[in-house]
Protein backbone atom coordinates (compact mmCIF):
# COMPACT_ATOMS: atom_id res chain seq x y z
CA UNK A 1 0.00 0.00 0.00
CA UNK A 2 1.32 3.44 -0.94
CA UNK A 3 1.29 6.00 1.85
CA UNK A 4 1.64 9.75 1.65
CA UNK A 5 4.98 9.62 3.49
CA UNK A 6 6.32 7.34 0.73
CA UNK A 7 5.42 9.94 -1.88
CA UNK A 8 6.93 12.77 0.17
CA UNK A 9 10.11 10.78 0.67
CA UNK A 10 10.37 10.05 -3.07
CA UNK A 11 9.64 13.65 -4.00
CA UNK A 12 12.19 15.09 -1.58
CA UNK A 13 14.93 12.64 -2.63
CA UNK A 14 14.15 13.45 -6.28
CA UNK A 15 14.65 17.15 -5.54
CA UNK A 16 17.76 16.73 -3.38
CA UNK A 17 19.29 13.73 -5.18
CA UNK A 18 20.69 12.86 -1.77
CA UNK A 19 19.04 10.62 0.83
CA UNK A 20 20.76 12.31 3.79
CA UNK A 21 19.74 15.83 2.69
CA UNK A 22 16.18 14.63 2.06
CA UNK A 23 16.07 13.14 5.55
CA UNK A 24 17.24 16.44 7.08
CA UNK A 25 14.64 18.37 5.10
CA UNK A 26 11.86 16.05 6.23
CA UNK A 27 13.27 15.90 9.78
CA UNK A 28 13.49 12.11 9.86
CA UNK A 29 16.32 9.60 10.01
CA UNK A 30 17.99 8.67 6.73
CA UNK A 31 17.11 4.94 7.03
CA UNK A 32 13.41 5.90 7.19
CA UNK A 33 13.73 7.74 3.87
CA UNK A 34 15.45 4.74 2.30
CA UNK A 35 12.72 2.39 3.59
CA UNK A 36 9.92 4.69 2.34
CA UNK A 37 11.43 5.03 -1.14
CA UNK A 38 12.05 1.27 -1.35
CA UNK A 39 8.46 0.58 -0.22
CA UNK A 40 7.15 2.90 -2.92
CA UNK A 41 9.31 1.27 -5.58
CA UNK A 42 8.10 -2.20 -4.49
CA UNK A 43 4.44 -1.11 -4.41
CA UNK A 44 4.63 0.34 -7.93
CA UNK A 45 7.07 -2.20 -9.31
CA UNK A 46 9.57 0.33 -10.71
CA UNK A 47 13.00 1.61 -9.76
CA UNK A 48 12.99 5.39 -9.46
CA UNK A 49 16.63 5.92 -8.50
CA UNK A 50 20.02 4.51 -9.37
CA UNK A 51 22.10 4.47 -6.24
CA UNK A 52 25.78 4.19 -5.58
CA UNK A 53 27.86 5.00 -2.52
CA UNK A 54 28.48 8.51 -3.85
CA UNK A 55 25.65 9.25 -6.26
CA UNK A 56 21.86 9.20 -6.50
CA UNK A 57 20.17 9.77 -9.86
CA UNK A 58 16.62 9.52 -11.14
CA UNK A 59 15.85 6.77 -13.63
CA UNK A 60 13.70 7.61 -16.65
CA UNK A 61 10.70 6.22 -14.74
CA UNK A 62 11.72 8.36 -11.77
CA UNK A 63 11.85 11.50 -13.92
CA UNK A 64 8.41 10.83 -15.38
CA UNK A 65 6.90 9.96 -11.99
CA UNK A 66 8.41 13.09 -10.42
CA UNK A 67 7.05 15.36 -13.15
CA UNK A 68 3.58 13.82 -12.87
CA UNK A 69 3.60 13.91 -9.06
CA UNK A 70 4.74 17.52 -8.67
CA UNK A 71 1.40 19.27 -9.20
CA UNK A 72 -0.87 16.79 -7.37
CA UNK A 73 1.46 16.69 -4.37
CA UNK A 74 1.69 20.50 -4.27
CA UNK A 75 -2.12 20.66 -4.57
CA UNK A 76 -2.48 18.16 -1.72
CA UNK A 77 -0.07 20.11 0.49
CA UNK A 78 -1.99 23.32 -0.29
CA UNK A 79 -5.31 21.59 0.49
CA UNK A 80 -3.94 20.43 3.85
CA UNK A 81 -2.66 23.93 4.63
CA UNK A 82 -6.01 25.51 3.70
CA UNK A 83 -7.95 22.94 5.74
CA UNK A 84 -5.86 23.82 8.78
CA UNK A 85 -6.40 27.54 8.16
CA UNK A 86 -10.14 27.02 7.70
CA UNK A 87 -10.30 25.06 10.96
CA UNK A 88 -8.68 28.05 12.69
CA UNK A 89 -10.97 30.50 10.85
CA UNK A 90 -8.15 32.16 8.91
CA UNK A 91 -9.23 30.88 5.47
CA UNK A 92 -12.45 29.97 3.73
CA UNK A 93 -15.57 31.90 2.82
CA UNK A 94 -17.45 34.58 4.77
CA UNK A 95 -20.96 35.19 3.41
CA UNK A 96 -22.31 38.63 4.36
CA UNK A 97 -25.81 39.85 3.60
CA UNK A 98 -26.67 43.54 3.52
CA UNK A 99 -29.36 46.04 2.63
CA UNK A 100 -28.85 49.05 0.37
CA UNK A 101 -28.67 51.37 3.40
CA UNK A 102 -25.41 49.66 4.41
CA UNK A 103 -23.70 51.05 1.30
CA UNK A 104 -23.66 54.48 2.98
CA UNK A 105 -22.51 53.13 6.34
CA UNK A 106 -19.36 51.53 7.73
CA UNK A 107 -19.84 48.18 5.95
CA UNK A 108 -17.09 48.64 3.36
CA UNK A 109 -14.61 49.89 5.98
CA UNK A 110 -15.38 46.84 8.14
CA UNK A 111 -15.03 44.47 5.16
CA UNK A 112 -11.71 46.08 4.16
CA UNK A 113 -10.37 45.69 7.70
CA UNK A 114 -11.53 42.08 7.78
CA UNK A 115 -9.83 41.32 4.44
CA UNK A 116 -6.61 42.94 5.66
CA UNK A 117 -6.66 40.75 8.78
CA UNK A 118 -7.75 37.55 6.99
CA UNK A 119 -6.46 37.69 3.39
CA UNK A 120 -7.20 33.97 2.80
CA UNK A 121 -10.89 34.38 3.55
CA UNK A 122 -13.07 35.14 0.55
CA UNK A 123 -15.92 37.56 1.27
CA UNK A 124 -19.19 37.12 -0.61
CA UNK A 125 -21.67 40.02 -0.36
CA UNK A 126 -25.40 39.31 -0.84
CA UNK A 127 -27.93 42.16 -1.17
CA UNK A 128 -31.35 41.39 0.35
CA UNK A 129 -34.05 42.62 2.77
CA UNK A 130 -33.99 42.46 6.58
CA UNK A 131 -36.56 39.65 6.90
CA UNK A 132 -34.69 37.52 4.37
CA UNK A 133 -31.37 38.24 6.12
CA UNK A 134 -32.77 37.06 9.43
CA UNK A 135 -33.98 33.83 7.81
CA UNK A 136 -30.62 33.31 6.09
CA UNK A 137 -28.74 33.95 9.33
CA UNK A 138 -30.90 31.48 11.27
CA UNK A 139 -30.53 28.90 8.47
CA UNK A 140 -26.76 29.64 8.37
CA UNK A 141 -26.90 30.46 4.67
CA UNK A 142 -24.93 33.63 5.55
CA UNK A 143 -22.44 34.22 8.34
CA UNK A 144 -23.14 37.89 9.08
CA UNK A 145 -25.48 40.62 7.98
CA UNK A 146 -25.83 44.40 7.91
CA UNK A 147 -29.49 45.05 8.58
CA UNK A 148 -31.87 47.40 10.31
CA UNK A 149 -32.43 46.42 13.91
CA UNK A 150 -32.70 45.91 16.77
CA UNK A 151 -33.51 42.22 16.50
CA UNK A 152 -36.20 41.73 19.12
CA UNK A 153 -37.22 38.16 20.03
CA UNK A 154 -34.56 36.69 17.75
CA UNK A 155 -32.13 33.85 18.53
CA UNK A 156 -29.42 35.87 16.78
CA UNK A 157 -26.77 37.97 18.45
CA UNK A 158 -26.33 41.47 17.13
CA UNK A 159 -23.89 44.33 17.38
CA UNK A 160 -24.73 47.93 16.62
CA UNK A 161 -22.19 49.32 14.17
CA UNK A 162 -23.84 52.60 13.17
CA UNK A 163 -26.13 54.67 15.33
CA UNK A 164 -26.14 57.80 13.23
CA UNK A 165 -29.50 59.38 12.56
CA UNK A 166 -30.52 59.46 8.95
CA UNK A 167 -31.57 62.87 7.71
CA UNK A 168 -33.26 63.49 4.42
CA UNK A 169 -32.64 66.79 2.66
Amino acid sequence: MIELRHLHAFFTVAEELHFGNAAKRLRVAQPAISRDVSALERAIGLKFFTRSTRNVALTDAGHRFYSRLSKPLADLDRAIQLAKQEAKGTAGLLRVSYMDFALDGPMFRIIRQFRASFPNVEVELLDTFTDMQIDWLIEQRVDAGFLIGPLLASPLKSLTVNTSVWQWS
